[in-house]
């Protein structure tokens, strides 16, 4: 029963931060980073998870989709041009961005709050992604090795005899 609970509890865990993370995707906007115009910072793979941005301060990080644009871009905000309308920047660029039109807040999808590298093919090899890797790991082996009581592999001493030399193995 020990050895039960302690598997049902390894899966009950599983399941509940896999659950977490979906319902993170569902309920807030997520975006896929697709180019390397914001690494270092949001490599490309990145996925970042957003909230409504209702004021900006130079340095947020915002996601914006202009009438016209395909996808929509996330790059950092830099301030307000004269005219009033938002400059921002990729990380990885020198200049910032030239949009065909202002850029207003309304054209603003979001301000990021929270990012995850999991489908970053570097992160992987990363520090961190080795230690995710080693963790999982250890987290399978435990739980496919785990105790081996009442598994069918027990074994008990016969004894006819009380001579310890005459004692024999046989399946239980």
């Amino acid at each position: 029963m020990k050895k039960f609970l302690s598997k049902f509890g390894f899966l009950l865990t599983i399941v509940a931060v896999v659950g977490f993370l979906a319902v993170i995707h569902v309920a807030v906007p997520t975006y896929f980073i697709s180019t390397g115009s914001m690494a270092p910072t949001l490599p490309i793979g990145t996925t970042v998870f957003e909230v409504p941005a209702d004021t900006l301060q130079v340095g947020d990080i915002i996601t914006f989709q202009q009438l016209g644009q395909a996808h929509p871009e996330t790059h950092t905000f830099v301030g307000f041009a004269e005219d009033g309308s938002l400059m921002t920047m990729g990380d990885a660029n020198l200049t910032p961005d030239v949009h065909d039109t202002p850029l207003t807040m309304a054209d603003v999808k979001g301000k990021v709050i929270a990012q995850h590298m999991l489908f970053v093919p570097g992160f992987w090899l990363s520090t961190k992604g080795l230690g995710v890797i080693l963790l999982a790991a250890t987290g399978i082996f435990f739980f496919l090795t785990g105790d081996k009581k009442g598994s069918g592999r027990e074994v008990k001493l016969q004894s006819d005899t009380t001579d310890e030399e005459t004692r024999t193995l046989t399946p239980a």
